[in-house]
C-alpha cells in the first residue's frame, strides 16, 4: 500500500514541477417612477417618497483557473506543496515541495523532500531532490553531486507545449462561500467545502472530511488550499477496519515580488574525458 502511495506522490511532484515552469458586486436601483410635480405645487411642501435604494450581493465564482493560467499571469511567485498519506498499519509517505520562480525571466528553483516508513518500520527514509531551470540550462542535485543538462532550443519549445497539457485545479465540491480575507498580502474569497462520494461503493466511512481555499479576488487564481481526510475502510464496529489519513496543502506567496535566479557554481557541463 505505501509503495503505490509513493508512486502517487512521486507522479504527482513531476507532474507539479511541469505545471509550474475587491469587493463584492453590486447594484444600485432607484425609483425612476417619480410623480410629476403640478405647476401650482409647492415643491417646499410638498411631501417627499422617500428614494428606495436596492443593493443585490452575489455570490463569488468559486471555481479557480488552473495552475498554467493562474501562475502564469504572474511575474513571480513561491509556492508551497504538501501531500501526505498515512495509515493504521504505521506506513508514511511524505511529500514536501518548495518552488520558486520567476516567470518573466523563465528561471525556477524547486527543492522536494519524500520521506516514507513501510508498515511495522519505526525508521522512515527522506529523499531530498533540488532542481533550477536556467532558460534552457536544468541543474539537479541529487547523492551530494550537481547534473548539467541544456536543451536545445527546439527542445525547449517542445518541452513548453508539453507542460500546457499537464494541468492541475485540485478536488473542489460544493463550495460555500465564507466571506473575504487577505492571505499573504493577497485580497482573497474564501471558500469552505467537503468531499461527496466517500463509501458510495466501498462502504468505507470519512470519521473527518474538511477543505477549504482561497482565491485571489484579481486573477482568481488559488492562494491557499488544504484538505484533510480520514477514511476507514469500514464502519468503526469492524475490528479489521483499517484507517487512512491525508492531508494535501498548497500555499502561495511573495507574489510578484522579484526572485534572482543563478544557475549554481558547482554546476557545470562535464567534459567527454570525466565520464
Amino acid at each position: 500500500m505505501n509503495y503505490k502511495h509513493r508512486k502517487v506522490l512521486i507522479i504527482i511532484s513531476i507532474l507539479l514541477l511541469i505545471s509550474l515552469s475587491c469587493n463584492l458586486p453590486f447594484n444600485l436601483f432607484g425609483d425612476k417612477d417619480e410623480k410629476p410635480q403640478s405647476l401650482d405645487s409647492d415643491p417646499a411642501t410638498e411631501e417627499q417618497s422617500p428614494q428606495i435604494i436596492i443593493v443585490e450581493q452575489t455570490t463569488p465564482e468559486p471555481k479557480p483557473v488552473s495552475f498554467q493560467e493562474g501562475f502564469g499571469s504572474l511575474d513571480s511567485y513561491k509556492f508551497k506543496v504538501l501531500i501526505e498519506t498515512s495509515s493504521s498499519d504505521g506506513s508514511l509517505t511524505i511529500m514536501d515541495q518548495y518552488v520558486e520562480s520567476s516567470v518573466i525571466d523563465e528561471k525556477n528553483h524547486s527543492i522536494t523532500k519524500t520521506t516514507s516508513r513501510e508498515a511495522g518500520e519505526l525508521e522512515s527514509y527522506t529523499d531530498t531532490m533540488e532542481t533550477y531551470n536556467i532558460g534552457t540550462v536544468t541543474c539537479s542535485y541529487s547523492d551530494g553531486y550537481w547534473e548539467y543538462s541544456e536543451k536545445s532550443s527546439y527542445e525547449k519549445e517542445l518541452m513548453d507545449i508539453f507542460s500546457q497539457m499537464v494541468d492541475f485545479v485540485p478536488i473542489i465540491d460544493n463550495p460555500v462561500f465564507i466571506g473575504e480575507e487577505t492571505i499573504n498580502g493577497i485580497q482573497t474569497n474564501h471558500f469552505q467545502f467537503s468531499v461527496s462520494g466517500i463509501g458510495s461503493k466501498s462502504g468505507a466511512v470519512a470519521t473527518f472530511n474538511q477543505g477549504e481555499y482561497f482565491l485571489a479576488v484579481d486573477g482568481q487564481y488559488l492562494v491557499r488550499y488544504k484538505l484533510e481526510l480520514m477514511v476507514q475502510s469500514a464502519p468503526e464496529t469492524d475490528p479489521d477496519a483499517e484507517v487512512y489519513g491525508m492531508l494535501i496543502y498548497f500555499d502561495l506567496n511573495d507574489v510578484n515580488v522579484p526572485i534572482a535566479l543563478e544557475q549554481p557554481a558547482e554546476c557545470v557541463p562535464m567534459d567527454n574525458e570525466d565520464w
